[in-house]
């Protein structure tokens, strides 16, 4: 008896922790950032013809899908690492009139993949929201100009360098 109450509870939780993340719309503002960039105001200068691609995974495939190439992201595409299928974006963020990219996520968790094709760069992360979120989520993304590949901590981004990429391979 304590058993099976133990497995209704449990199955009760799971439906509600799992549905709850399925429900609400969320606003995402992405802010693309250059660093650095002579004479630039802290924080660096707003990097130019920046598109976000936002891709539905699973919470088990999360890592699994990433862009495998400049060309790759420039299309839209992404990879999964296992098995080499390519997919494209379920959703494109647009520039709005202030600097920041708006893309409405109508589920989590996703795939973020930015493409800056005035430097030649891209970035991808993984983000998930709980709803209700009623206030926008904003995210700053920084294209360090001088390096190959970066990963921020702090932000979960990855950012790949295109050009130096293709002097590499």
């Amino acid at each position: 008896m304590r058993i099976a109450r133990y497995i209704i509870v449990a199955a009760v939780l799971l439906c509600f922790g799992g549905c709850a993340k399925y429900t609400s719309d969320c606003e995402l503002l992405v802010r693309a950032r250059r660093l650095p960039v002579q004479n630039s105001p802290p924080g660096g200068e707003a990097a130019y013809d920046v598109t976000v691609f936002a891709y539905y995974v699973s919470e088990g495939d999360m890592d699994r899908w990433a862009p495998a190439s400049y060309a790759d992201a420039e299309s839209g595409q992404i990879r999964n690492l296992d098995t080499g299928e390519i997919r494209g974006y379920d959703l494109m963020g647009e520039q709005g009139d202030d600097t920041y990219i708006h893309i409405t996520l109508s589920r989590s968790p996703v795939l973020l993949m930015a493409v800056n094709r005035y430097d030649r760069f891209y970035a991808w992360r993984t983000f998930e929201y709980l709803p209700p979120q009623n206030d926008p989520v904003t995210m700053t993304l920084r294209f360090l100009l001088y390096e190959t590949r970066t990963q921020f901590p702090d932000s979960h981004w990855t950012v790949v360098n295109g050009n130096k990429e293709e002097q590499e391979g």
